[in-house]
Order: structure tokens, then sequence, then C-alpha cells
């Protein structure tokens, strides 16, 4: 008896251990806004979490052979745009990459998941509290010590708000630098209750809503509301409800002059608008003037600022990049864009859903990362490297081999 609670302590000992080494790992990015691009403890973090991991990545390397070889496809790519383009800024993708390949090998999807939902429902909880006290005491909020970034943004008690804490002006921006990337994590968080578990707990279902409207993010709005239609047609007993939930969307957009606004090229959220679609067209321009090889991480950002310019008689040139995949597209080519993608896509089989869902993934994905690039994040990567770990464990098991860390139960 002695021995099996001994054993059980262990068990439970080793899981605390796992769940520590993921939040860290979900930390180290300069999402974060307290680490905002500060590249220097953002290096030592991912060292420190690489040599970690290192240990049992190397005992599971021929189960992820699939992994590596992307990953030496993917390292040589950035090697390649970065000789061509005399651009030598892509090495901190190099470490991103590393740390989100060990973090497939050493965690499944599930356990990765698990862990991410938790630590973004007790976010969400803390910051709707600090959000509640910031919009009914501004100005008691104001006394408070904060730490005020370049950009003009306030931390307080680590839920980070914009300066003007005027009430018409208050979003939810939780621990990150901006509130389209807090959506990105509430995102991920719900499509993992809701296609993930067998159920769902409604309590945090609640709060996580809550917390993406109180983020004012559209992207992030559209984003979630993409997903619900997708879990509509998903489950068949839910199919007759979906045309009444486009219905009450249309409905919504039509009363709301307010909502109207926000995808107005000419209203007061006009930027933003502007923003998500110059990304997409400079972006396409940029991807053209070296598609095989992109045209470098810096480079690529100094001549979206060119298109800014040149089209200034049209709008002013201080619209920021907005949109990962054509960054990633235009800086480091379509190898490297095009892999990204397949990764992504593939992601959902891990959980045993069928292809159609998978496709509906990527566009949810895509639209997820049309508000913000993740520069030094190694968080989308990890959701790459899982979805080619699935077409590595087919190929093990056409080969009669079963990769341990591949497929999750449903």
């Amino acid at each position: 008896m002695q021995e099996l609670i001994k054993k059980i302590k262990e068990l439970k000992d080793k899981s605390n251990i796992r769940t520590v080494i993921i939040v860290a790992i979900l930390l180290s990015s300069s999402d974060v806004i307290l680490l905002w691009h500060n590249l220097k403890p953002l290096f030592g973090a991912w060292i420190v979490l690489c040599v970690i991991m290192a240990k049992k990545s190397f005992e599971s390397l021929r189960d992820n052979y699939i992994q590596i070889i992307v990953y030496t496809i993917l390292a040589m790519n950035i090697l390649i745009t970065m000789i061509v383009n005399s651009d030598y800024h892509g090495y901190t993708l190099w470490m991103q990459l590393l740390v989100a390949i060990l973090t497939t090998i050493c965690f499944t999807p599930r356990e990765f998941l698990n862990v991410l939902s938790k630590m973004v429902n007790i976010i969400s909880m803390w910051s709707l509290i600090c959000t509640f006290i910031a919009f009914c005491f501004p100005a008691w909020v104001r006394t408070f010590p904060n730490v005020t970034t370049g950009d003009r943004r306030v931390v307080f008690l680590l839920i980070n708000f914009s300066a003007n804490l005027e009430r018409e002006n208050i979003r939810n921006y939780g621990i990150y630098a901006e509130p389209a990337i807090f959506a990105i994590y509430i995102g991920i968080a719900l499509f993992y209750m809701l296609f993930c578990c067998k159920k769902i707990n409604r309590f945090w279902f609640t709060i996580l809503n809550l917390t993406l409207l109180t983020t004012r993010s559209m992207t992030g709005w559209v984003s979630v509301g993409f997903m619900y239609l997708i879990y509509l047609l998903y489950k068949k007993q839910y199919r007759k409800y979906a045309v009444l939930f486009i219905g009450a969307v249309i409905a919504t957009f039509v009363a709301s002059p307010r909502l109207r606004m926000r995808f107005d090229i000419y209203g007061p959220s006009a930027d933003s608008v502007l923003s998500r679609l110059k990304s997409i067209v400079y972006g396409f321009k940029i991807w053209q003037e070296n598609p095989l090889w992109g045209v470098g991480a810096v480079h690529s950002q100094e001549r979206f600022y060119f298109y800014n310019a040149l089209y200034e008689k049209y709008s002013y040139s201080g619209f920021s990049w907005t949109n990962m995949t054509t960054y990633l597209f235009a800086s480091f080519g379509i190898l490297f864009g095009i892999t990204f993608l397949v990764g992504l896509v593939g992601f959902p089989k891990q959980f045993h859903l069928n292809w159609m869902f998978c496709i509906a993934f990527g566009i949810l994905m895509l639209l997820l990362l049309s508000g913000e690039i993740m520069t030094y994040s190694p968080f989308v990567y990890i959701f790459m490297f899982y979805g080619w770990n699935y077409f590595g464990a087919k190929l093990h098991l056409r080969l009669g081999n079963v990769n341990k860390n591949v497929m999750c139960e449903k």
C-alpha cells in the first residue's frame, strides 16, 4: 500500500513538473507584455527550456524523424533566406522552432492544450476582475503601481490596459501586448473545450466568452464566431441551429451602428481595418518580389513601410503588419509558408477529426493570425509541428511502428 502511495505521489510530482514546463513555454514569448520585444530574457528562457526538454527528446528521436526533417528543412530555408537577402535577423526563428519541436516531442497535444486551457482560464478570470475594477474605478486604478511601455500601455496587477483609462477606451489585453493576441489564446482554449473535451464546462465557457467581448478585438470576435458556426455544423444534433446563428449574427450587425463602424474603412476603426487589408495586399506584393525564399525577416517589414509610403497620398504610413501568414510567406518564401499551413491543417487529426474540419480549422487559424504577428513566440509553431507529427504517425503505422506521442484519445 505504501509503495502504491509512493508511486502515485511520484506521478503527481512528475505531472506538476511537466505542467510548470508547459506554462514556462507559453510565457516565454514577446506576446507577454513584460517581455514585449525584450529578446535577452527570451533567449535565456528558450535556452533553459531546450536544455530541460533535450534529454527526453533524444530518447524519442527515432519516433519523431518527420518533425526533425521538417525542422531541418525550415532551418535551411531560413539560412538561405538570410544569405540571399543579406538579412541576418531570421536567426531568432531557429530558437523558436527548436522550442516548438522539443515541446511536441515531450508532450502530447492533449497534455499541452489542457495546460494551455487552464492557464487561459485563470488569466481570463483575473483579467475580467481587473477590467471590472478599471471600468468602475478608473481614477483609483491610476493610483496603483504600474509599468508604462513605449507604446503607451500600462500594466495594472499584471493585466495590461490601454494607458487611457477612460471607460469607453478600456480594452482587456490580459497579460499580452495586444487584445488580438489575447483573443488568439482565448480562441484556442475555446477550440479545445468545444472539440477536444467530452463535456463543455459551462462556467469557464462563459468566462472565456465574456473575456473575449472585453478585448473588443474584432478579429477575435469574427474568428470565434466562425468557430461556433463550425461547431454547429460539426455536431449533427446542432445543425438545425446553424441558420438561426447566422441570422442572429446578421441581425446584430444590422441593428448595431457601432458594430458596423468597426468594419468601416472611413470610420473610427479605419486604422485597424486598413491595417488588416494592407497586410494581405502588401504582403502578397512583397512575396512576389522573391516567391521562393522571401525577402528576409526585417527587409519584409521595410518593404511594407515602403508600400505604405508609396500610397501615402491615399492614407498615412503608420499602419503596421498584422497578418502572420502573409508575413511568413513574404519573409521566408513559399516553402516555409506551405510547410506552416500544412502543419496547421494537420493538427486536428491528432484528435481524430475529419479532413473537412481540418480545413475549417486551418481557416480559423488564418483568421486568428490575421490580427497580429507573433514575431518572437514559439506558440503557433507548436501547432504546426503537432500537425506534422500526425503525418509522421501515419508513416509509422504503415511501417508497423507506433509513435507513442501521436494520436490522442478523443
